[in-house]
């Protein structure tokens, strides 16, 4: 494989959806890209136009607007688009515009609708991503520090750490420090499903409240709670 494709390759298996895909359909998928580049404020796609590719954010910004001109959303580094013209029809419901210098990698429609077609997570991924988002907020435009809209998948590296209700204080504090975390989720739980059968016996069924560290100060050592202490009697709801 050629240099060029391989850093394709290995650009795609970073991000979501591509980062579920098997090594063979990566190298498949890194032969069919092609790339562009985009100057800041260049059109990228215009609205009602045909669309028979899927567009992958390499580098830069683009940003995308509603038929009636306003901000729909900003993409950066990482993110697809296009995914749900694609799904409803071929024609371009957002039009998208360069925010800053961009490149951008093209994949086929065809092998678009193959991947979701022959692997349930990379369509459960775009045909959520392809439903009606709220509008990134830019707050101040000309602002050096301006609001981006930031999805949450990115800010998230790690499962959460949570406990039962009846978890005591003590076994909580263990935990903490164990998994190096300042709180934990309290959560009741349940039934595990079994796609999701890599998790413990049991995972959270619904959330119940929150234990800090602050809360094992105040309302344990301070009130000289004994360690046996149940997390639901000192956790806030």
């Amino acid at each position: 494989m050629q240099i060029e494709m391989i850093e394709i390759r290995e650009h795609l298996a970073q991000h979501a959806p591509f980062d579920t895909l098997p090594e063979e359909v990566l190298d498949e998928l890194a032969t069919q890209v092609e790339v562009a580049y985009f100057r800041k404020d260049s059109t990228i796609l215009e609205a009602g136009s045909e669309l028979t590719e899927l567009h992958y954010v390499r580098s830069g910004a683009v940003d995308l607007f509603r038929r009636n001109g306003e901000l729909h959303n900003r993409l950066t580094e990482g993110d697809i688009f296009g995914q749900s013209s694609l799904l409803r029809g071929g024609k371009v419901r957002l039009a998208a515009k360069a925010y800053e210098d961009s490149l951008i990698y093209f994949i086929p429609g065809e092998l678009f609708f193959r991947l979701c077609e022959e692997h349930e997570s990379f369509a459960d991924f775009v045909e959520a991503e392809g439903q009606p988002r709220l509008k990134a907020v830019l707050a101040h435009e000309s602002e050096a520090n301006e609001l981006r809209r930031v999805k949450l998948r990115r800010l998230i590296s790690r499962r959460p750490v949570w406990v039962a209700p009846d978890t005591t204080v003590r076994d909580a504090a263990q935990i903490m420090t164990e998994e190096e975390v300042s709180g934990l989720l309290v959560v009741q739980p349940g039934p595990v499903a079994e796609r999701e059968s890599e998790l413990p016996a049991t995972a959270p069924e619904r959330m119940l409240g929150i234990l800090t560290d602050r809360d094992l100060r105040t309302r344990v050592l301070a009130a000289d709670l004994p360690a046996s202490t149940t997390v639901r009697d000192i956790m806030t709801p």
